[in-house]
This record gives structure tokens, sequence and C-alpha cells, in this order.
């Protein structure tokens, strides 16, 4: 799947996937911050923001997505940040693609099952 993305600033790249119901705008105010050192990529993760929308969801698949990206991109030695959701994503791409991460930093999550608590 082809992800929509934004991209600010440069030098070594950062990936911010997002949380459940967000988008990579959620993430703009710190991304001009981090965009003073960084090449920051704001990405919409599947059924997000201006991705495409799917009935298929998993964090296997939006880890896939992710490396479908990241090997678009020609990524190496990035630092990838993910929040909730995003998190979770991100830790199912470093089991499978960890080789390609310099950093990886994980926020609002833990490599645990979760009770579900969103209904839609």
């Amino acid at each position: 799947m082809e992800l929509f993305f934004k991209t600010m600033g440069e030098g070594q790249t950062l990936l911010i996937l997002h949380g459940l119901f967000g988008s990579g705008d959620n993430w703009q105010t710190l991304a001009r911050f981090y965009a003073e050192d960084f090449q920051v990529y704001l990405i919409d993760q599947r059924n997000h923001g201006h991705s495409p929308h799917t009935s298929d969801h998993s964090y296997e698949l939006m880890a896939h997505d992710l490396e479908e990206l990241v090997e678009s991109e020609g990524l190496t030695d990035f630092h990838l940040l993910g929040h909730s959701m995003g998190g979770k994503t991100a830790m199912k791409f470093a089991s499978e693609n960890g080789y390609l991460l310099d950093k990886m930093l994980i926020a609002d999550m833990a490599p645990k099952s979760y009770p579900v608590h969103h209904h839609a």
C-alpha cells in the first residue's frame, strides 16, 4: 500500500507514526522543531488521513506498509518514533527490520496485548 506522507527538514531521517484516529498532521508542531536537525517524515498509516482506506487493518499489514515506504524511499539507518498504535506498528516493523533502524522511540505503548476499548 502506498502511504501518504509529508517531509520537512534535512539531516538524518526521522519517521513518525501517529496513534489511532490520528494522522501525520497531529505531529506537525513537533516535526517543525525536529526538522531543525532531521529530515522528518510525517506518515499517515493505512485507514488514516490521506492514505488509502481498506477493510484490512492489522499491525502486520501496517508494518508491511512501512517496510514498502522505507524501501521505496531507499531509507536506512533512520530513527523511528511511534505513538500508541504507531508504537505497535513500529515494534512490529523493528521485529522484522531492526537492522534498518538507528534508534527507535515508542510513546504511550508497551509490547503487550491491550483490551479493546474503542468501538467504531
